[in-house]
């Protein structure tokens, strides 16, 4: 694709894994200023091995040739545009100049999203699990903790396309993304959970920012770039312990949850507008063709 003519004024890529396919037309006077875009450095993603992908990190020959694809990678990159500064940190520590590194994290189309009102105090705490990968995301502690000690306390709605064991308090549904039906669940709900055990990211749970529901999430990857914690929702360890904690603290606090809703919504209006967040690449790459 980049040997493409006629020749591009500057390149932007998310898939970093292909690049060095295409590195050999990056030399001389067919280079141009390329922009790669990732939520995690592969070296990150090594580290998170186990839990993604349900094997040991890479021996020291899969390392080696990892770290030799990066290199490729870096050596012909212009500017990371990394989501979150987990991500930047990563990129750093594995020698790229801070200078080449700007955080720009994903967005939503905010539109789309309308925060919600009409909160209630009466009845259980209504719960939003989203994720697809079942067990990598934490539902099963989730679940455990719903049908267990929280039982009629508590009641989550579960979106997954993974199985999920029939329980007390526990409803699961499927739903395409940004769909109505998705969007009305995020509405009807007064916390969003996200116990996960791995993650880059998390774009349900800027969802859930944009529809104005604190957010539980786990302290892992990039996600405590979406959440304020003790002002937007609450940052936990992977563990039951630490989830049974927030989920006390947003029961104990019900009358604070619409503040920390409207909070949130003004979060994502202000840090992941995917238009406004999509101009910023544009812009950056208008700047590096105008120098080139």
């Amino acid at each position: 694709m980049f040997a493409r003519v006629p020749r591009p004024d500057v390149i932007w890529s998310s898939a970093s894994e292909l690049l060095p396919l295409f590195m050999w037309i990056q030399v001389g006077r067919w280079r141009r200023p390329l922009v790669v875009d990732l939520d995690a450095t592969p070296l990150q993603m090594e580290g998170m091995a186990p839990t993604y992908f349900g094997r040991p990190p890479k021996n020291r020959f899969g390392r080696s040739l990892v770290n030799w694809r990066e290199s490729v990678v870096r050596s012909g990159t212009t500017i990371f545009t990394p989501w979150s500064n987990w991500a930047a940190d990563g990129l750093a520590a594995e020698g790229v100049p801070r200078e080449r590194i700007r955080v720009v994290p994903p967005g939503i189309r905010l539109e789309l999203w309308r925060a919600k009102t009409g909160w209630t105090s009466d009845g259980p705490l209504r719960l939003l699990f989203v994720g697809g990968d079942f067990h990598r995301k934490g539902g099963d502690l989730l679940v455990e903790l719903v049908s267990g000690e929280l039982t009629g306390l508590v009641e989550v709605d579960i979106v997954t396309r993974d199985p999920v064991p029939i329980a007390p308090g526990v409803r699961v549904h499927t739903a395409e993304p940004n769909s109505a039906k998705l969007r009305d669940l995020y509405l009807n709900a007064d916390v969003f959970v996200l116990p996960t055990r791995a993650e880059c990211f998390g774009i349900a749970a800027v969802e859930a920012l944009a529809s104005g529901l604190p957010v539980i999430v786990t302290r892992v990857g990039g996600t405590p770039d979406i959440v304020d914690h003790g002002r937007t929702g609450w940052l936990i360890d992977a563990d039951a312990a630490s989830l049974r904690a927030a989920i006390g603290r947003a029961l104990e606090n019900r009358s604070a949850l619409p503040e920390m809703g409207r909070l949130a919504r003004e979060s994502a209006e202000l840090r992941f507008d995917g238009a406004a967040n999509d101009r910023k690449i544009i812009d950056l790459m208008i700047e590096l063709a105008s120098h080139r």
